[in-house]
């Protein structure tokens, strides 16, 4: 998802630029849910998008930049999904609703396993404290909202949202199981951290 302004009149060389990390970036994804991030090959991500590998380090810096983007792109539409959603509560319960869609959208899988590991520990090779967080800035602004709605947490609402990711993205890692099973844990999730009886 783009963000500036869909007004920028862009040049050629900047539309064939972006029309080559479109393909790279698909190559790459095909790549990954065919035989495994940690078994992707450059080469064979480039020769697919048909581009040099010097081009795909353009683009990509790392095969954790490719993962990086699909997390972003990711984060946008589910937190699209819930922004306007107004109770805190059933904004949270929306937001486990939305990362089971976004394992449906990738298939299932180690796919949806890698990006949830982004989430939970982010690659070496960037340096996240410093790149905004869409999912944590909408489960703070949740919890900031429920408390002001007059709930009581023991700590302030960014310790119990960190809390709170930690312990989804930990889960979605841990515990393999029935897909309903998975849900129903993650929603009873929500009500432990909310409080709710």
């Amino acid at each position: 998802m783009r963000t500036d302004s869909p007004y920028h009149r862009r040049d050629g060389r900047e539309q064939r630029s972006t029309r080559t990390r479109a393909r790279i970036f698909e190559a790459a994804l095909t790549e990954f849910q065919r035989v495994g991030f940690e078994l992707a090959s450059v080469t064979h991500i480039a020769r697919v998008a048909r581009v040099s590998r010097p081009s795909f380090y353009f683009h990509f810096p790392t095969k954790e930049h490719v993962l990086l983007e699909l997390q972003w792109q990711l984060e946008q539409e589910i937190i699209e999904s819930v922004s306007d959603i107004e109770s805190s509560s059933e904004a949270l319960h929306a937001f486990v609703d939305e990362l089971f869609v976004a394992e449906d959208k990738l298939g299932g899988g180690e796919l949806f396993r890698e990006i949830v590991q982004v989430w939970a520990r982010p690659p070496p090779s960037v340096n996240l404290q410093q790149l905004p967080s869409p999912c944590l800035e909408e489960v703070v602004r949740r919890f900031v909202a429920h408390v002001q709605d007059g709930a009581s947490l023991s700590m302030t609402p960014e310790r119990a949202a960190v809390l709170f990711l930690t312990a989804v993205f930990g889960y979605l890692l841990g515990i393999d199981g029935p897909r309903q099973e998975r849900r129903a844990d993650l929603h009873a999730l929500v009500g432990l951290h909310l409080g709710e009886a």
